[in-house]
């Protein structure tokens, strides 16, 4: 998941990852128990980036990050369509409801993400 740090320090070193001005204080996080830990850390600065493909899909980064505080913190976390995880997770978000309906695939469009329905 991409996270953007917004706290006060001009730079920021977590583990193997680092914001700061070169990479405009944006850094892809990989796993999402750490995504968890930064974006509920004490000190807060951290936030899901609105380029993030996660966000990007969903259309909101606020959604993005409840979706990677319950573990979802990438497009490929997410349950495969039409499964009960699919179909409960929609439930909580309706703007992932397509995961309830007929089976999906997420491919890059005009530099965007576009969920195509599989046929078959």
């Amino acid at each position: 998941m991409l996270l953007r740090y917004t706290g006060l320090a001009g730079r920021r070193i977590v583990g193997e990852r680092e914001w700061n001005k070169e990479n405009g204080f944006v850094t892809d996080v990989p796993d999402s128990e750490l995504v968890c830990v930064l974006l509920t850390e004490p000190r807060g600065g951290f936030e899901v980036d609105e380029q993030d493909p996660l966000a990007a899909f969903i259309g909101s980064v606020d959604d993005a990050a409840e979706l990677a505080l319950l573990g979802y913190a990438s497009l490929d976390d997410l349950p495969k369509p039409g499964t009960i995880a699919g179909r409960r997770l929609a439930e909580e978000f309706t703007a992932l409801a397509h995961l309830t309906g007929p089976k999906k695939s997420v491919s890059v469009k005009d530099g965007g993400f576009a969920a195509d329905e599989v046929k078959g």
